[in-house]
């Protein structure tokens, strides 16, 4: 636990005297209008490179020979590094990723009348 919390501790002890409420309240109030408005702009190449990346991610997946015991590594390793809180959260994150999934198939198929 110690070494994952050490370069967190390194980071306050170093710049710790810089980090204040009210620039983290700047900071937060200017990301919440600029985040939205750069999706809204570059939401088309945002979703081109997503596909690139996920039918990337998908090739290599498919000509894996060995994908059980990836599968399993890495939800050992999964496992053993993350919280009760963070397995939750990832849970969580992948129901919704799923139901997105789902969705957006079923309305592919009514577009194309499959």
């Amino acid at each position: 636990m110690t070494l994952q919390v050490a370069p967190i501790l390194f980071f306050a002890m170093k710049y710790g005297h810089l980090i204040t409420l009210w620039r983290i309240l700047t900071a937060v109030f200017l990301i919440s209008f600029t985040v939205p408005k750069f999706y809204s702009c570059y939401s088309p190449q945002i979703h081109t490179q997503a596909e690139k990346l996920r039918s990337c991610v998908w090739e290599a997946w498919v000509a894996c020979p060995h994908k059980r015991i990836v599968l399993a590594s890495a939800a050992t390793i999964f496992w053993n590094l993350f919280s009760v809180k963070t397995r939750f959260y990832a849970a969580f994150i992948s129901v919704v990723l799923l139901r997105y999934y789902r969705q957006h198939r079923v309305e592919e198929s009514e577009v194309t009348g499959d």
